[in-house]
């Protein structure tokens, strides 16, 4: 193993030719998730020869702007061809022969190259971006290129398999969201035939505002000195604007630690339902959604300023949360979010809003199905959790030869055989 460059084995914003006028695969910023190693193109736009970064199918999308970069928006581009995408990416290619592609988006995701180029940040506060020429000429030690392969091979089986989790995941959001609907929308509800309606709803539920059946509690302010990415000691986990998913549901990356003050109110544990109150883009994607609070290793947090606790007093708490969640609630409520740069919901707003609840008993028979799926979508939750941590560990023990490969016979996924080995098979 040697210290190389990595000028050396990447082709960084290598060119890619566009026409102008055709159609193209366009990625945003936007559709980078942390931590997800793949990204696909959601749209085809011209391109009219507007400033923008250029790839093809299989390049590595590198945020190079604060925070996007902080939070590890990196993944790679999987598209039908070429395609185009915010100027805010760097394009890394690995070059042919001298390193291998899936390894050099396990080295652009770690810490390695993470740090170095954050490491590396010029302009204002705020909007600092990444220097390239920086990045470029650092060093490591690089192993060789079958080396690299069975490197990416181990860590693709754990995203592989983090990834057909995270496809549980969404199946049963999608179930559970659907029972709801099936239900509480369109009243297809057990015996729903004998029930009585009158215009069109069931005569006994009964619409009231949300504060007759929900308490909520403001979250804490906070300084920038307050909070922290990594875990130290005395902190406590904090809940915030980035613990939420673009229209709802718990994002366990998001979490960072806490070293205030705060009120027992504020505290929050497992089952604990927690909204969004603010929002930094004028999309309306995270303000007035819900997440459900998962184990947190059998701790408690904290919830921020961003961010309110809903109490349940009448229903359950999961079937609130379902309510909040699987309704229009939330379509609803967003609208009265307002500012000019960053969106503000009041929480007054939120409890004014009317609501049409069911029979306690009603409630109580959709638990009974509801339930275990919420757990067993924490529990594939905190499973991911733990496969992302034992990768992030794997990658440098693996290249320094603390855990040797050497001898490893690698089974290497399809999306990493060449063609030959494809044709032995």
């Amino acid at each position: 193993m040697q210290s190389i460059k990595l000028n050396d084995i990447i082709d960084f914003n290598p060119t890619v030719k566009l026409e102008k006028n055709d159609s193209y695969s366009f990625i945003p910023m936007e559709n980078l998730t942390p931590e997800v190693k793949f990204v696909s193109d959601v749209e085809k736009k011209e391109w009219q020869g507007q400033s923008s970064s250029k790839f093809e199918n299989g390049d590595i999308l590198f945020a190079r702007i604060y925070p996007c970069l902080d939070n590890r928006k990196i993944a790679i581009a999987k598209t039908d061809g070429k395609g185009f995408g915010s100027t805010e990416f760097f394009v890394l290619r690995a070059k042919e022969g001298v390193a291998d592609q899936s390894f050099v988006y396990y080295l652009s995701t770690s810490d390695l190259i993470v740090q170095t180029a954050m490491n590396s940040y010029v302009g204002a506060s705020g909007r600092q971006r990444a220097d390239l020429k920086f990045i470029k000429s650092s060093a490591f030690d690089i192993p060789s290129y079958d080396k690299q392969r069975k490197i990416a091979a181990i860590l693709s089986t754990y995203d592989d398999l983090i990834d057909l989790n995270r496809k549980q995941i969404v199946l049963l959001e999608n179930m559970l969201g659907e029972l709801f609907k099936e239900w509480f929308v369109r009243f297809r509800f057990p015996d729903w035939e004998n029930e009585k309606f009158v215009k069109g709803m069931p005569s006994e539920w009964a619409f009231s505002e949300l504060d007759e059946v929900v308490e909520i509690v403001k979250g804490k302010s906070y300084t920038s000195e307050e909070i922290h990415d990594e875990k130290i000691e005395d902190s406590i986990y904090f809940i915030n604007l980035k613990s939420f998913h673009k229209y709802g549901g718990y994002r366990d990356s998001g979490l960072k630690y806490y070293t205030g003050r705060y009120s027992e109110a504020q505290k929050v544990s497992q089952g604990d339902i927690v909204m969004a109150v603010t929002d930094m883009t004028q999309d309306r994607a995270i303000v007035g959604r819900v997440a459900r609070i998962p184990t947190l290793n059998d701790e408690f947090a904290i919830i921020s300023l961003d961010t309110v606790k809903i109490i349940s007093k009448v229903y359950s708490e999961n079937f609130m949360y379902c309510y909040l969640r699987y309704s229009s609630f939330s379509e609803t409520v967003k609208e009265f979010a307002n500012g000019a740069n960053v969106l503000h919901l009041s929480p007054k707003q939120v409890l004014k809003q009317k609501v049409l609840l069911p029979p306690i008993e009603l409630s109580k028979v959709f638990n009974t199905t509801a339930s275990p799926m919420l757990d067993k979508i924490e529990a594939l939750t905190e499973m991911n959790a733990q496969l992302e941590l034992i990768k992030q560990q794997l990658l440098p023990r693996l290249m320094s030869s603390e855990l040797s490969v050497d001898k490893l016979d690698i089974q290497y996924p399809p999306s990493m055989q060449t063609s030959d080995e494809a044709e032995e098979k």
